[in-house]
């Protein structure tokens, strides 16, 4: 087997993952827009709010 079939086998998916049950990450993303309404222009709290409105989206793709 050469280099690139060693890198590309270990990136490979070999198994179905399921993740949790349930998720509280809904909850965690409307705290966060209560506190983006006290401070509006925080651009670490709109990038946190972006990254969890992302991980929201794939969550809703996922099957439980």
């Amino acid at each position: 087997m050469g280099l690139m079939d060693t890198v590309i086998d270990i990136f490979r998916f070999k198994d179905t993952i399921f993740y949790k049950e349930n998720s509280d990450l809904q909850n965690r993303y409307d705290a966060l827009k209560k506190l983006n309404e006290e401070y509006p222009n925080n651009n670490e709290l709109l990038s946190e709010l972006f990254i969890i409105k992302k991980g929201l989206v794939g969550e809703n793709k996922i099957s439980y």
